[in-house]
This record gives C-alpha cells, structure tokens and sequence, in this order.
C-alpha cells in the first residue's frame, strides 16, 4: 500500500515479502543517490515472524545499498490503533503490515495503488481470492501475506442419522444454501434437542449465533 500525502518517498507500501521487491522498484533510482533512503516498516508482533521478516530486510538491503529499511513491530492488541493514530497525525509507516481494512484506507484516499508495479508473474504466485482483500474500486493496494480457513465441527452421528451425506473432497464441497439445508434437515430429525448453533451473516466476529440471534456461551464465557 502506497500513501499519498506523506513526504516520505512514495508513502507506505502494503503486505509481505514481495513489498521488498515493489520497494526495491519504486526506491531504486533514489538510493543511488548520495543519501540513504530510510524506510520505516511496521508489523504485528510475533517473535518468528519478525525474525523471518528481518531476515528478508537484511536481504534486500544487500541487494539495495542507499536503502535502510527500520522495523518495528507492535503487540496486535496494540497494532491497528497505533497504524490508524499514525494516519491521523500524519506520521504513517512507510511499510506496513494490515488485513481487511485496506479498503477502508483506500477509501480515505490515503493509499497510492500498486497495480503498475505488480506483474501477472506475481499475481500467479498467490491463489486469486488472496488478492481480493487488497484491492478497492478495482485498484490494488497491497500484496497478500496469507489466508486463513474457517472450520465446522460436524456431529457425524447425527449427521449420518438424517441421512445427510457429508462431502469428502473438495469438487463434493457444499455451497452455503446446501450447507444451509444440510443444517436444517439435521436439525428436524433431531427436535428433542431444545438448542442448536447455527451460522449466519452477523457483526459478531466468531459468526456463530443461537436460534434466536443470541451469542452461544460455554462454561466460562462466549464460544
């Protein structure tokens, strides 16, 4: 992700290991100039990761004499606050590590798109729905680091007892209206349970509900 009003060289590039390579493009011709070019590159904190990323910098420092690439990292309870008052008060990283709120960044206009320096080499390095999260309007803000997967727990005795066929491979997979009316045929066979959990589109973070919109609890606390 590249940051528009900033003095700070082209502003702040966007997610993962191949920002390395796109600042590399974009700083080049600056760093063969006498003075250093210094980047400041923010990321969550995670011990392993910020070796491996470090090991990255160190990297592309060598390749990249005149560029000087300053990492800090931030527990993730602290993370996104720190990055969105850096915005506001005008003193964005350069680099930076950030999830599903580019779009809100690119909507503030605060982001310069990377489409002229990513290749169709470079797409092809990732699965296509990764680069959907970094993009807004049909413009690309950043690189994709990784994707997560959600999961469900199926009861397979219960499922078995409907008659409900759970898919096995991924070309058997369920869509949502099919996983939908899976869930609803195992629910009606089995009515002696007073409660069930179910999913929908909700603000919760954990998308689980109770029949009626409620948060499922465990001993201890929310689910």
């Amino acid at each position: 992700m590249l940051h528009k009003g900033t003095n700070r060289w082209m502003g702040t590039v966007g997610i993962a290991a191949m920002v390395l390579v796109l600042l590399s493009l974009s700083f080049g011709s600056v760093a063969a100039q006498d003075n250093p070019v210094v980047i400041r590159f923010w990321m969550q904190q995670d011990n392993r990761l910020v070796t491996a990323m470090q090991g990255l910098i160190d990297n592309f420092e060598a390749e990249n004499p005149g560029i000087d690439v300053q990492l800090d990292s931030f527990p993730f309870n602290e993370y996104h606050s720190k990055v969105a008052t850096a915005f506001a008060g005008g003193e964005a990283p350069d680099v930076f590590w950030m999830d599903v709120r580019v779009a809100s960044f690119a909507e503030q206009g605060v982001l310069m798109p990377l489409d002229s320096y990513i290749t169709e080499e470079n797409r092809a390095d990732y699965l296509a729905s990764a680069w959907i999260e970094t993009a807004y309007e049909g413009q690309t803000y950043g690189v994709p680091m990784h994707q997560l997967t959600e999961a469900l727990y199926v009861n397979t005795d219960l499922t078995e007892a409907a008659g409900i066929e759970l898919p096995s491979t991924l070309e058997d997979a369920w869509t949502w209206d099919e996983f939908v009316a899976a869930a609803g045929g195992a629910h009606s066979a089995h009515r002696r349970y007073d409660r069930r959990v179910g999913l929908r589109r909700t603000a919760h973070p954990s998308g689980l509900v109770g029949p009626s919109g409620d948060i499922p609890e465990r001993r201890g606390g929310p689910l």
